[in-house]
């Protein structure tokens, strides 16, 4: 199936699809998957989802639990209270604290930023024309 985003539609969802039919497209927010329009038949092994594992909830006392993003994102839960105490205390070098937060977020970013979660990674040409 093809994936399609609901934001992108310009009529609601509910307007466009009243009744049950054929599955066109599905689309994935993040936690749930929707077929669109509903579908109006059972088929046995019809939809294969794989999941990593479910959202880890943390309290105040957690001292085991580990977060669920990359790990080697970790260290940023901790430079920004570094960097508070750096600068309060006046101690260390706060400056080079910030200017690591910084580079961590940028790293980040583009690590994510690469990430597709529905579409599988494909290794093409670039389109050239010989006309």
């Amino acid at each position: 199936l093809p994936e399609r985003d609901q934001e992108t539609e310009h009529t609601s969802i509910e307007e466009k699809y009243k009744t049950a039919g054929p599955v066109e497209y599905y689309d994935f927010d993040g936690a749930s998957i929707f077929l669109r329009p509903q579908p109006n038949y059972n088929s046995t092994g019809g939809l294969k989802m794989w999941f990593k594992r479910a959202p880890l909830e943390f309290s105040t006392t957690d001292t085991t639990k580990r977060p669920g993003f990359a790990t080697t994102f970790h260290e940023y839960l901790v430079l920004l209270p570094v960097y508070y105490w750096e600068k309060y205390k006046g101690v260390g070098n706060p400056e080079q604290t910030m200017r690591d937060i910084q580079e961590m977020e940028i790293a980040m970013k583009k690590h994510y930023g690469r990430r597709d979660r529905t579409a599988a990674i494909k290794l093409g040409r670039l389109p050239k024309s010989y006309r």
